[in-house]
């Protein structure tokens, strides 16, 4: 139902797992290194009978990213970007933090 929807990388937790951790594997598998930090934001969503409380982290970039990655960074403002609505709530509460 979501596909072709841009969203920013993420991870879904066990209860025991750290966040950081998982965040740095799943950035890893795409190609992409970067130092994490928590922003201590958290946004709730809803999507039909799922409920997810989501940690918002800051990334940085330890290197360049190679083509061959395959990644596309976007302005999830600029207009024709497709994005979730979940992604659309961390782009007004990371926008919020940055005021």
């Amino acid at each position: 139902m979501l596909e072709g929807l841009w969203e920013p990388p993420g991870v879904e937790l066990s209860s025991r797992e750290s966040a950081r951790a998982a965040l740095g594997v799943e950035l890893g598998r795409l190609g992409v290194s970067a130092r994490l930090a928590p922003t201590g934001g958290v946004v709730r969503h809803r999507i039909t009978h799922r409920e997810f409380t989501v940690e918002i982290w800051r990334g940085e970039r330890a290197r360049a990213v190679g083509r061959s990655a395959g990644l596309r960074w976007v302005d999830p403002e600029a207009a024709g970007v497709a994005i979730t609505a979940l992604a659309r709530k961390l782009g007004r509460a990371r926008a919020s933090a940055d005021a």
